[in-house]
Formats: structure tokens, sequence, C-alpha cells
């Protein structure tokens, strides 16, 4: 379970739950108490009061917030970040629901193996099933359906592991009894200092804190981990291919957060193009974005571009961020 599992969750990110009960005060006056300011960025639609500290999910990193209706439902969201000798203010541009807590959001799921796995299954072919055990129907909120797989000599205690990934795939509504069957990702998992042998699969369900309640036994071949071995040391990419693609990443998602802010406007732009060429063109020069930019644009899915799903994108932003911080620390 994570350290604040039955917290409620805005953004993705455990909030205090006596903070949102608190009534909190002014912007500016938590700005200066933190040594940050605003330096004039206007927050749409704000009010005046209501501010206060919901989260420091790390040094470097302060949410604050305010609620925008009397059930504190929906709240205004702002991050202070952190920037060499100064903390800068950045707003997110919509509102953000109050969300559940994971221990709520996956009351009446388990995490279960199914027959298909067995002792001796290669480690890449690792699945789980995600299983309504409850009563009522469950509904996904927006978490991913990542799983993290962790192998553990037979005999050792578990270790602590972590994982983040903007890929993941998306839960479905589940009727009791019904499951989801997820791949088991191993990326966390060090080949090299892995042994052949017995080996104990716990799974968990990172966006939710589902954890498998026993491991599955497997046994772990010298085959499989050559190729392992050869397949991880071929993809891995140095710090600095790592940080070129995860600024390309944040570059392209922050195009799409921009345009989807009035998809109306990138519509009429591709309606009057003539062709493909064209539509790039014309994108890259009404948003001043080069050409990969524009061509990711274009080729983007309506959904990715709702401006209901933007949430979905200031999520990707902020692990790309950390991602970025982690590479840097």
């Amino acid at each position: 379970m994570t350290p604040h599992d039955d917290w409620p969750r805005l953004l993705g990110i455990d909030v205090d739950p006596a903070a949102v009960a608190a009534s909190g005060e002014a912007l500016e006056a938590v700005l200066n108490r933190l040594g940050g300011t605003s330096d004039g960025m206007p927050v749409p639609g704000a009010p005046a009061h209501g501010w206060r500290i919901l989260a420091e999910p790390s040094v470097r990193h302060t949410v604050l917030g305010a609620p925008a209706d009397p059930a504190a439902a929906r709240w205004h969201v702002v991050q202070l970040t952190a920037e060499g000798d100064r903390r800068a203010l950045h707003t997110a541009p919509e509102l953000a629901p109050l969300r559940p807590s994971r221990a709520q959001s996956r009351a009446g799921l388990e995490l279960r193996w199914p027959a298909v796995v067995s002792r001796h299954t290669p480690p890449d072919e690792f699945v789980v099933d995600v299983v309504n055990t409850g009563a009522a129907r469950w509904t996904p909120g927006d978490d991913g359906m990542l799983v993290i797989g962790s192998l553990i000599p037979t005999g050792e205690a578990p270790r602590v592991f972590g994982w983040m990934s903007s890929q993941q795939q998306r839960g479905v509504p589940l009727d009791p009894g019904e499951y989801l069957r997820v791949p088991v990702t191993h990326t966390s998992t060090d080949w090299h200092a892995l042994e052949p042998g017995r080996h104990e699969l716990h799974a968990h369900l990172v966006a939710l804190g589902l954890t498998t309640p026993l491991p599955f036994v497997v046994e772990i071949s010298a085959s499989d981990l050559t190729r392992l071995r050869a397949a991880r040391s071929a993809a891995r990419p140095s710090p600095a291919e790592r940080r070129r693609s995860l600024e390309n990443q944040r570059l392209r998602v922050e195009a799409q957060l921009a345009v989807s802010a009035d998809p109306v406007r990138l519509i009429e732009i591709v309606r009057l193009a003539d062709s493909d060429d064209a539509a790039v063109a014309a994108i890259g020069a009404s948003y001043a974005y080069d050409r990969e930019i524009a061509e990711v644009v274009y080729r983007s899915m309506l959904s990715e571009l709702l401006p209901a799903n933007a949430q979905r994108s200031r999520r990707e932003l902020a692990m790309i961020a950390q991602s970025i911080e982690q590479l840097e620390g």
C-alpha cells in the first residue's frame, strides 16, 4: 500500500484530507509563506481566498488548491516548483475533480493468477487478472492498469519497488465476477542481478495500490535470463537519449494540451487544407510548432484532444517532469 493509501486525490496526487477540510487563506499569503510568487500570473475564475497546501510530492514541488464549489468536488490547482533559486507557479488550465482514495477506488478488486500462468512460464509472458469480487459493478476512474512484477528469490523478504509510466492500459467496467487480464511488466527488474532458480512472483497494480495476496512460485531458467539480459541491454537508452526522449514527449503532450483548449480551431485549419502535408504545414504555422510537433497534433486521435481529457495530459506532464528530475538527480 502507498504511504497515503486512504487520502483523496487531485490530478493523481494524494492530498491531505485535513487540508481539504480546512478553510484556507489568500493565495498570496500562502505563496509568501513558502517563498514563492505568482509573478502576476492569473488563476482564471479562482477565489480570492480558500487556498491551502494540499501536498508536497517532492522537495521541489508543492501543490496548492482552492475549492471551486461549496461541496469541494472540483478544485483550482496550482503547483509551486523550485526552478533554480526561484519558485515558479504553474496553474492547471482546468478545474480538477477530487477523486476517491486508492483504497476506495480498488474496493472489490483482487489480483489473481490465471491458469495460463505456470511455474515454467517465461518471465516476459506473465499475466494477471484484475477480478471484481464485489457485489456491484466496478467502474474505473482515469487510473491506468499498469501492473508491475517483482521477482524475489524464494525465502527472501519482498523488496519495495516502484515505477512510473505514461503508457498504461485503460480500465474497463467490471460486473461482479468479471475480470480484466493484463500483462505483468518487469521494467524495474534487474535481469543481470537475478540468478536462475526458484523465485516468488509478486504483482502490483500501481495506480490503485493493489498487490497479489500471495506470490506465485516460478522457475527462472538460465536461457530465459540470457535472452532477457540481451534484450534489455540492446533496448536501454543512454541518459542523454532518455532526456531527449522525455523532452520530446513533453513537447508533444504540451502541444496536444494547448490544442485541446480550442479543438474547433484545429478542425477548421484541417478542413481548409487540401492534403495531409498542407494540413501539417498549416498547423505548424498557426501554432508556431515545428513540423514534427505539428505532425503529432495532426495524427492525434480526437479523444486525445477533448478538453475533458486534459486532466490525463496534465498528469502525464507531471510524470514526465518527475522523470526528468530523477535523471538530473
